[in-house]
């Protein structure tokens, strides 16, 4: 296959950016334990014909790539949470969960009037700012509580009804929201 050269290039760069954890759980040395790094993204765009701005690439229309990317990481590594449908899904399903996310993941979830089961698991890992070791903690509350789960699950079963109630509230409210609208507009 011949490369494709263009007349007009630019990129974008994304430096250390994207932080990241894994683990490989058949290795005999440290990357059997979760670590991480964070990765660099670099995009290439190319062109024959500059657009009215003489650009070779609008970064601005970039607007569906930087939310795929913000949704899978913590793109300005500020801590921000954010909840997806990933996390909707357990609560929907009435199961007890743990977040896998950026720090203050929880702490959205009880804004939003969720209970994350405090009292029987320890969360304390939704505080920790540091990626890495915030994967550690969030993998030995995971561990500890394998053990007691049908146990931890019958002491949740108020919190897991509860969260339930609430996600069909809500998605309720939006369905009627929208309708609503959509009526008025027409």
């Amino acid at each position: 296959m011949t490369p494709v050269t263009y007349k007009y290039t630019s990129t974008k760069e994304y430096h250390d950016a994207f932080p990241c954890a894994y683990r490989q759980w058949r290795a005999d040395s440290h990357c059997n334990l979760i670590h991480g790094y964070s990765f660099s993204m670099k995009f290439y765009f190319g062109t024959d014909d500059l657009d009215t701005r003489n650009w070779a690439a609008d970064y601005g229309g970039l607007k569906e790539l930087k939310s795929v990317l913000e949704s899978q990481f913590d793109v300005d590594q500020s801590g921000g949470a954010f909840v997806t449908e990933k996390t909707f899904k357990p609560i929907k399903h009435g199961q007890m969960f743990f977040v896998a996310g950026p720090a203050g993941s929880l702490q959205v979830l009880r804004d939003l009037g969720y209970r994350v089961f405090d009292s029987v698991l320890n969360n304390s890992y939704d505080l920790e700012t540091d990626h890495t070791q915030r994967w550690m903690s969030l993998t030995r509350s995971i561990y500890f509580a394998q053990s007691e789960l049908p146990d931890l699950f019958d002491q949740c079963r108020a919190d897991i009804e509860h969260n339930q109630q609430l996600f069909q509230a809500v998605k309720t409210e939006r369905l009627n929201t929208l309708i609503k609208e959509i009526n008025e507009s027409h």
